[in-house]
């Protein structure tokens, strides 16, 4: 569909259209989502979906560089999404990627990995060292849509995903991750930013 969101026909060939990619945050600038739409001009079986406020009409440079790269029909922007529609959009996705070129902390790659899908971080997101260094996040270099590309095609292959990801995820992160933690972290956060 010209124009339109083309909803309609995307119902029938859901499956057929391969592993679905997942952005989950502000459509900002800062979010590395260029580089991740120029990604996926090189991961043809795929297709993106990014969800998300757009913050200052960003999202339509993206849907400009998507047509230029001629992927517009496998990218989707999908607005704000929250409580079950997020849980399930998680679910889903293939992978989730978060491109970040910089990331305080981010919880999404958490909450992909509670929901069982494979997580790929920029090195520019705090939690990047941490989750890579647990083998539970593939990293990649921000700003590099070659790295991006990359990551992307090896969560797509790794054996572990679904509940065993969540299992181990919650198992290896515990200590320094648990709620109380990110519970810290997030009130640190908060505080340095109304400062």
């Amino acid at each position: 569909g010209m124009g339109g969101r083309g909803d309609g026909e995307r119902e029938g060939n859901e499956k057929k259209e391969g592993p679905e990619i997942l952005y989950l945050g502000k459509v900002t600038p800062l979010k590395g989502l260029e580089e991740l739409v120029e990604a996926m001009a090189m991961i043809p079986q795929a297709r993106l979906t990014i969800a998300g406020n757009d913050n200052g009409g960003y999202a339509a440079l993206l849907r400009d560089r998507a047509a230029a790269l001629g992927v517009s029909t496998r990218v989707h922007f999908a607005g704000f999404v929250v409580g079950r529609a997020k849980r399930d959009a998680l679910r889903r996705a293939a992978a989730v990627v978060a491109p970040s070129r910089f990331d305080a902390f981010g919880l999404v790659p958490l909450e992909s990995l509670s929901a069982g899908t494979p997580v790929v971080v920029s090195r520019q997101s705090g939690c990047a060292q941490e989750l890579a260094s647990e083998g539970l996040a593939f990293s990649v270099e921000a700003r590099d849509p070659a790295s991006i590309r990359e990551g992307i095609a090896r969560a797509l292959e790794t054996p572990l995903r679904g509940p065993e990801l969540a299992r181990q995820a919650r198992a290896r992160l515990a200590g320094r991750l648990g709620w109380p933690a990110i519970t810290r972290r997030t009130r640190e956060l908060y505080e340095e930013v109304v400062a």
